[in-house]
């Protein structure tokens, strides 16, 4: 029999759960408590039934109990926090409340053809201390716990506890992961140094390193101070080293789902025409294949929606409709996952709603408060609606939890864009420039650099700049470039209007 629920399967005649087909890594109880609540979908699975059942009324801790839900809940992108999958009927048991289709199509069937999961996975390791006192080893268990919860809160990871400190070399299959977060932390006093490195679970190669430093004066505090620091690089890297890895297959058979939306992000990121419109050949190819991918409808909203900014679009209502509709497509399929919340967001903000936009960065800031992204585009919807100090904050977080981020010019241009809205045309030239360093693709950004080299009298700046918009858009003018600027206030549009026209628009 075959209980399929997402992009999962659990297939009883093989004993296997699947993500998209590829066969996930589970300890025989999880299986078998995962089967017992997918079987009995319609109803609560009495704890008592639990423990018969899978400890065959053997005496277990709850303590037992909740580990074993809490590396089932993992598996299938869960926590105990969401409860979207299984939820917790307290003092009676557990019902799992996901949507479940039944079949027996598994039973004669041949083998499945694997396909990539639709998300990367990553397994924390505990953190190794050399010869920690008891109140410094609870830290470190402490601080694996926090780590493995913040990464499990965003939809796009699939994230495992390993508890145990199984060997390394085993847990790529053990746990059906891709990647492995180890640490090593040392203590002097109150002082505390933490080396974190990801590892490649198949060639055991590592792929990303860093170094935290700091001091314990609260136990608490300092684990949420860690887990900040560590997640604000993190996520943007490994979305990166999954963009590296679909670049490398691309020569290869490979073309799925996840592939094509991996193919797509940094095109949707370069602010290029050309670009913009290979990325939605990729994500228009990867909605073929699964009309529900919540991650392609978000990006194909964000592509369209920057038709509109960027005026490059010869039908802004059409591309507006399809914002619109990408956009609740997206949050139809994932309404908690933050990466997937951000980039709707974004394609919002451009399209001029700040009101949704700000509701669903919340959102997907109350998941993830260490998302760089999440802070990056509030910083925009700050700008949009005039609020130009909290806009500043919201950059310099960006900033400070992903430094080397790669949407790290978007921030730039929007620290040039509150600093251009305040009057402080030379500090917003700066920006603008830095953004442009950063990201040199990005030649819309000349657009902003001519308005604010004509407010500081750099006349023959800002015409070269007028010059270079005007040979990838020949009909722009003041009036155009300024009603595409999704604003919210009637004199920041005339503040951009008068800057254009002095620029030469």
């Amino acid at each position: 029999m075959e209980y399929e629920f997402g992009t999962f399967t659990l297939d009883t005649s093989r004993l296997q759960l699947l993500e998209n087909g590829v066969p996930l890594a589970l300890e025989p109880q999880v299986f078998a408590l995962l089967r017992l609540l997918i079987e009995n979908h319609d109803r609560v699975v009495m704890r008592d039934e639990i423990l018969e059942v899978i400890w065959k009324n053997r005496s277990v801790s709850d303590a037992a109990l909740s580990s074993r839900m809490k590396v089932a809940r993992a598996a299938i992108g869960d926590d105990g926090s969401r409860q979207e999958m299984i939820r917790t009927v307290h003092g009676k048991g557990f019902h799992f409340v996901a949507s479940v289709r039944v079949s027996d199509a598994g039973r004669n069937s041949g083998p499945m053809q694997a396909r990539a999961p639709t998300r990367p996975s990553v397994a924390v390791m505990p953190i190794e201390m050399l010869a920690p006192d008891p109140e410094q080893r609870l830290f470190g268990e402490g601080l694996s716990d926090d780590i493995a919860t913040a990464l499990g809160r965003i939809g796009s990871l699939r994230v495992v506890l390993n508890r145990d400190g199984a060997d390394p070399r085993r847990i790529s299959t053990d746990l059906g992961v891709r990647y492995l977060l180890s640490a090593r932390m040392r203590f002097s006093g109150a002082a505390y140094r933490l080396n974190a490195s990801l590892l490649d679970a198949s060639r055991m190669e590592e792929v990303w390193a860093d170094q935290f430093s700091g001091r314990i004066e609260d136990a608490f505090e300092a684990q949420d101070q860690i887990t900040t620091a560590v997640l604000g690089v993190l996520v943007p890297n490994i979305v990166m080293l999954e963009v590296r890895r679909a670049a490398e297959q691309d020569t290869q058979d490979t073309k799925d789902t996840y592939h094509d939306v991996l193919r797509a992000i940094p095109l949707c990121w370069t602010t290029s025409s050309d670009d913009n419109q290979k990325a939605l050949q990729y994500l228009k190819s990867a909605l073929s294949k699964n009309s529900d991918y919540a991650l392609a409808h978000a990006l194909t909203s964000w592509c369209r929606a920057q038709e509109i900014v960027y005026v490059w679009s010869k039908d802004p209502i059409a591309s507006k409709d399809a914002v619109v509709h990408h956009a609740r497509q997206a949050l139809r399929s994932a309404p908690n996952d933050s990466m997937v919340l951000t980039f709707v967001a974004h394609a919002e903000s451009l399209a001029r709603d700040q009101v949704s936009a700000e509701h669903h960065l919340k959102t997907a800031l109350d998941l993830d408060p260490n998302s760089a992204w999440a802070w990056s585009r509030m910083g925009f919807v700050h700008v949009f609606l005039g609020r130009l100090e909290e806009a500043h904050n919201a950059f310099q977080k960006s900033l400070s939890l992903s430094p080397l981020d790669p949407m790290r010019h978007s921030v730039y241009f929007g620290l040039g864009a509150a600093y251009f809205f305040e009057g402080d045309y030379e500090a917003s030239l700066r920006w603008f420039d830095q953004a442009l360093i950063e990201n040199p693709d990005m030649i819309w950004a000349y657009r902003a650099i001519a308005a604010s080299a004509a407010e500081i009298g750099d006349m023959d700046r800002a015409r070269h700049a007028v010059e270079i918009v005007k040979s990838y858009l020949p009909e722009a003018t003041a009036e155009s470039l300024s009603k595409a600027i999704p604003v919210a206030l009637p004199e920041y549009r005339d503040q951009l209007f008068a800057s254009y026209k002095k620029a030469g628009f």
